[in-house]
């Protein structure tokens, strides 16, 4: 080759060197090197130089951001997954309270629930008795403690929630506030 920057084998690995990292392809006299090499070899370096470009810039480099971006979406998904285990009891509890909330309300909104009038009457009576308690709020302990209790009384009275009386709830701030808390997605209620 006439090209001094390709005369050995050192300076054609740094000269590649320099066209693919760095921005400065270009010969030692500051001309473009790869129009100098297409008049001196033709067509055949030319479609060369833009297929081994167009590899390096686009195929390699955004195989690269495609890893990363995979990295951290996984991340991201494991993190998510992480949080909603460890808040889950605490969400299952506010759950069964919601739903004792719902049974035991003397509201116009509860009796248009109207599932405190399908219960039993112990499981009214008990029901009742657990919310007479003014500590029932007083710490986590106590929320779960009756919280448990209500679902107990509801799984023995077979209480079941039909999809109407569910839609009922749904127009509930508390009960949508809490939903979004716990990442329920509500977006098709």
């Amino acid at each position: 080759s006439d090209l001094p920057e390709f005369s050995s084998m050192s300076n054609s690995m740094f000269t590649l060197f320099r066209c693919f990292v760095t921005d400065g392809c270009v010969s030692y006299d500051g001309t473009p090197l790869a129009e100098k090499l297409r008049q001196q070899m033709g067509v055949p370096f030319f479609i060369m130089y833009i297929l081994t470009t167009m590899i390096i810039y686009v195929g390699l480099f955004n195989l690269i951001m495609a890893v990363f971006i995979d990295n951290v979406l996984r991340s991201q998904g494991q993190r998510k997954l992480r949080e909603i285990g460890d808040s889950s009891a605490s969400v299952c509890t506010e759950l069964k309270l919601q739903f004792r909330r719902f049974l035991c309300e003397n509201t116009v909104a509860a009796s248009n629930r109207g599932l405190f009038s399908r219960l039993s009457a112990s499981a009214q009576q008990q029901l009742t008795s657990l919310t007479s308690k003014d500590d029932y709020y007083s710490d986590q302990a106590a929320k779960k403690k009756v919280a448990e209790a209500a679902y107990r009384i509801l799984q023995e009275d077979k209480v079941s929630i039909s999809r109407e009386m569910f839609a009922l709830w749904l127009q509930d701030t508390e009960f949508t506030t809490m939903l979004e808390e716990a990442d329920v997605d509500m977006s098709d209620k």
